[in-house]
């Protein structure tokens, strides 16, 4: 595309799940990248239900994730995940998973996990979307905006990281953003091979789940993160599982904007596999907080 070349490549997932055991139940993420920038939510929301996962039989998927992030964490230290047991029930269990980075606390969560079992189903069906192939990537039509308002190749290639190939159905112009309808909509495929375990995949729709949300919540607003002088970050998430995936194909992610007000923006969202069938579910509460007058000028 114009002859942007990615700078930084996606984290390998297989890479990103690989913790070193510190102890009984305290996992340590082995990865970093020597620089000290501002870590993406949902990598802590994948390796902390990762660490989660290890300690549950493996017929016990993850059903239900509830996160509330604390202090930022940066890309140049590693995270240590520490997993308290809080209950092992006869088909439930539900572990209470703190995320650290040296003395401050990152996340903290509770998960669930249920063993498979049959049941009544009802699903809400996948809304209309136009298939990924007519759309254009998000890390393309991106970069093209920041280098027409100027700014570096470095900048443009910001979203490049992400483990995560995403084709939105609205196009937004991050740099000069008009108001647009309160939802969003996006096709997604990792970039790379798929792990084969099936931990790892639940782990990897976590991931999936925190893309887009707090910029989905500004769009009625007519204005994105990257332009407009501003404090923003994910406060909690809630992040349910219903179906497997064996990512194979591309995943429709459907978001709207539930409430924004003091500050604060609600978005909510569905997760559908190519085929119709209701792979996850989700909402977050994020900062959305303009900056006054004198962070702007000072």
């Amino acid at each position: 595309m114009n002859g942007l070349n990615p700078i930084r490549k996606p984290l390998p997932f297989e890479h990103m799940f690989a913790f070193e055991e510190c102890g009984p139940d305290h996992f340590r993420s082995a990865h970093t990248d020597g620089r000290r920038r501002r870590v993406f939510g949902g990598q802590l929301l994948a390796q902390a239900l990762a660490a989660g996962l290890q300690t549950v039989e493996s017929d016990r998927p993850a059903h239900a994730f509830q996160v509330q992030f604390g202090h930022a964490g940066d890309s140049a230290t590693p995270f240590d995940f520490l997993v308290e047991r809080t209950a092992n029930g006869r088909s439930f269990s539900s572990r209470h998973i703190k995320g650290m980075q040296g003395d401050k606390i990152v996340l903290s969560a509770m998960a669930s996990f249920h063993k498979s079992e049959g049941g009544m189903a009802f699903q809400h069906a996948m809304p209309d979307a136009p298939p990924p192939e007519t759309l254009r990537p998000m890390q393309d039509w991106r970069a093209e905006a920041i280098l027409a308002a100027g700014g570096s190749e470095s900048e443009a290639q910001g979203m490049r990281h992400l483990g995560f190939e995403v084709r939105p159905t609205i196009v937004v112009n991050v740099m000069w953003p008009e108001v647009q309808p309160p939802v969003q909509q996006f096709w997604a495929r990792p970039y790379g091979p798929t792990p084969a375990d099936p931990i790892k995949r639940q782990a990897m729709l976590a991931y999936l789940s925190d893309i887009m949300f707090l910029s989905t919540a500004l769009q009625p607003h007519g204005k994105h993160w990257l332009s407009t002088p501003m404090h923003w970050a994910s406060l909690n998430h809630t992040f349910r599982l219903h179906a497997p995936t064996d990512f194979s194909d591309w995943i429709l992610w459907s978001m709207q904007v539930v409430w924004t007000g003091g500050g604060r923006g609600v978005v909510s969202g569905r997760m559908h596999d190519r085929g119709g069938r209701l792979l996850a579910s989700a909402s977050q509460e994020g900062l959305m907080r303009l900056a006054d007058r004198e962070e702007r000028h000072g």
